[in-house]
C-alpha cells in the first residue's frame, strides 16, 4: 500500500462494517483519530491458520503512531516474523542467511532467532512480539 492512511478489509469486516455498500474508498477512522481509506477487501483468514487477522495496514501508519519503531534497533523483538520454507531441506541455508542479515544490521547479535517451531514438518522461524497491536475501527 502506497498510501499510509490506507485499510484493506477482510470480507466478513468490510460487511460488518458497511452491509451490502461497496467499501472501496469509505473512510474509516482508526482509534478516533486517522482517517483511513478502504482500498481492498480480501478473503477471510482461514480458521485453520495461525495468524488470525481482521484488517490489514501500512507499517509506515505504525511508523506514524509509534515513532519509537523508526530507532528500533535489529535487537528489538516487537514485531513477528513468520518464515515458511518450500521444505526442510532449506532449513540449513535459510537459517544461515537470517543469520547474517541479523548480524548486518545489529553488530552486537549473534544472528540467533528466538525461536523456530516445526509445524507438519515445516520449520518456521518466529520472532517474538513484545506489544500485541489492538486497534479499534469505526465507520
Amino acid at each position: 500500500m502506497k498510501n499510509p492512511n490506507s485499510i484493506i478489509l477482510t470480507e466478513t469486516l468490510a460487511k460488518n462494517l458497511f452491509g451490502d455498500e461497496d467499501p472501496l474508498n469509505k473512510i474509516l477512522k482508526l482509534d478516533n483519530t486517522e482517517e483511513l481509506k478502504v482500498e481492498g477487501v480480501i478473503a477471510d483468514v482461514p480458521k485453520n491458520s495461525s495468524v488470525q487477522y481482521e484488517f490489514l495496514m501500512p507499517w509506515a501508519l505504525y511508523e506514524k503512531q509509534n515513532q519509537w519503531t523508526k530507532e528500533a534497533s535489529w535487537g528489538s523483538n516487537f514485531c513477528l516474523t513468520f518464515v515458511q520454507l518450500k521444505d526442510n531441506s532449506f532449513f540449513e541455508n535459510g537459517n544461515k542467511l537470517f543469520q547474517r542479515m541479523i548480524k548486518s544490521h545489529n553488530k552486537d547479535s549473534n544472528g540467533e532467532l528466538f525461536y523456530t517451531h516445526y509445524l507438519n514438518g515445516i520449520c518456521i522461524a518466529v520472532l517474538k512480539m513484545e506489544y500485541p497491536l489492538a486497534v479499534r475501527l469505526t465507520s
